[in-house]
C-alpha cells in the first residue's frame, strides 16, 4: 500500500516522503537540536540518509507506516515531517512521530500537523487509537500533544518496564 495522500491544511501541506528528499532527511536527523531527547544516529552521509528514507517508503509499502513531509501551503520548502507508524493492526493503533526544523518552533505547525494527521489515521486508516510517545523532559512536545487533542496515559506508563530504555518517556494518546 503505497502513502499517495496529500493532505492540506490552512497553512501547511503534507505530502509522502520521496527519494528526493533525503538531503532535508540528511538536514533533520544531524540537528542536534532536534534530536535531544529522541535516541537515533545522526545518519554519517547522504547516502545513509537515503537508505533511510527508502527503509520509509519500504514500511510504507509494508502497511507498517505512512510517513509525510511537511511544507508551507503554496510552498514547495519542507520544514518538518510526521508519521504515522508502529501499526497494529489487530488493536487497531498507531503511533505517531514528528519533528520540526527549529526556526519553525513555537508556529503552531506541528499541532496544526497532528491534527490533520489524527482524523486521517481514523477514518483512511481505521485506526481506533493513535499515540504519541515523548522524552519526559521534552515540554514543548507535550504541550503540541496536549494542544492537538491528546490525553496523557498514565495506565499505559504503568506497563513501562522501569529498568527499560522506555522510561524515560511518557504516552499520549487519542481514542
Amino acid at each position: 500500500m503505497h502513502n499517495n495522500k496529500i493532505i492540506d491544511t490552512a497553512r501547511l501541506r503534507l505530502r509522502p516522503i520521496a527519494i528526493s528528499d533525503s538531503p532535508i532527511i540528511f538536514s533533520m536527523r544531524s540537528d542536534s537540536r532536534m534530536n535531544t531527547y529522541v535516541h537515533i544516529q545522526p545518519p554519517p552521509d547522504l547516502a545513509a540518509a537515503e537508505a533511510h528514507v527508502r527503509m520509509l517508503l519500504q514500511a510504507t509499502e509494508e502497511n507498517r507506516s505512512d510517513f509525510w513531509m511537511i511544507e508551507g501551503t503554496g510552498s514547495q520548502e519542507v520544514f518538518g515531517s510526521i508519521t504515522l507508524w508502529n501499526y497494529d493492526h489487530q488493536l487497531r493503533q498507531a503511533e505517531i512521530g514528528f519533528g520540526l526544523i527549529p526556526a519553525y518552533w513555537g508556529k503552531g505547525y506541528m499541532t496544526e500537523a497532528i491534527r490533520a494527521i489524527i482524523p486521517f489515521g481514523r477514518s483512511q486508516l481505521g485506526f481506533i487509537r493513535i499515540e504519541g510517545w515523548t522524552h519526559r523532559d521534552n515540554v514543548a512536545a507535550q504541550k503540541v500533544l496536549q494542544s492537538s487533542g491528546m490525553h496523557r496515559d498514565m495506565i499505559a506508563e504503568s506497563r513501562i518496564d522501569p529498568n527499560g530504555p522506555e522510561k524515560e518517556f511518557q504516552i499520549w494518546a487519542v481514542g
